[in-house]
């Protein structure tokens, strides 16, 4: 499947593109809602942050694998089949992790007064994306805008390594089917870090949530195509100052 570009006006006929992401992803009428409002909402503080675009200028897009549920950086094609495997697999995982603990975002965790944006994917490939380099991640998935705001280190908290976003106690105490399945696609990813982006004054209290860390194919598979960072971009809503 291609990726497609997307931008508001690709969004604005919310029901039409829950039934694009239905027709390649397996997934609720609810589960498809809450990634559409996750992407609307990267784009509405990429469109403000734009504002002042001159007549002519193409509006903000993000590039969407549809297939996979994730948006790519803008400079790359698709990655190989594992690696497109295990995104969607970790995209996936995050969901049942979430709705087990009762958030909507395994990334933005208890942080958020809203449970109606899901996790979505991310592919950015090879490049100097760890920590560190946080606005660079947010340049390359377009999301320039973000790139702009205040960005905040999140912890990965033992013993499970998971964002300090989550409720420590509900950590400690997560078991179950859903929460094994991302900590096992979790754990594969080298380098793992967390961080938010806050899109301040008058964004509605709009959080950029992005946990990410550097897949490395195994099972004797190429590495081109198969090496690059990942992870996953969620949303929380604080209150608007």
């Amino acid at each position: 499947m291609a990726t497609i570009r997307l931008d508001l006006d690709t969004l604005k006929n919310q029901r039409d593109f829950i039934q694009t992401i239905q027709s390649h992803y397996p997934s609720s009428e609810s589960s498809s809602s809450a990634v559409v409002s996750t992407l609307a909402a990267l784009l509405q503080i990429e469109t403000e942050s734009q504002a002042q675009l001159t007549a002519g200028a193409s509006s903000p897009a993000l590039k969407f694998l549809p297939s996979r549920l994730s948006v790519l950086a803008s400079g790359t094609h698709p990655p190989d089949a594992p690696a497109q495997e295990f995104v969607s697999r970790l995209t996936h995982a995050a969901h049942g992790a979430a709705e087990s603990l009762t958030c909507g975002s395994i990334v933005a965790g208890h942080t958020s007064e809203s449970d109606e944006h899901a996790d979505v994917g991310v592919w950015l490939g090879e490049g100097d994306y760890g920590r560190g380099k946080e606005r660079e991640v947010l340049r390359a998935l377009g999301l320039d805008g973000w790139s702009v705001k205040q960005i905040e280190n999140i912890e990965l908290r033992p013993p499970l390594g998971l964002p300090s976003s989550i409720n420590i106690a509900t950590q400690t105490n997560a078991q179950g089917p859903e929460m094994d399945a991302f900590i096992a696609a979790f754990e594969q990813l080298e380098e793992r870090y967390c961080f938010f982006a806050f899109g301040g004054p008058g964004s509605g209290g709009l959080i950029a949530c992005l946990l990410l860390g550097k897949f490395k194919a195994t099972g004797g598979h190429s590495m081109a195509g198969n090496v690059g960072w990942c992870g996953l971009v969620g949303i929380s809503v604080a209150a608007d100052d």
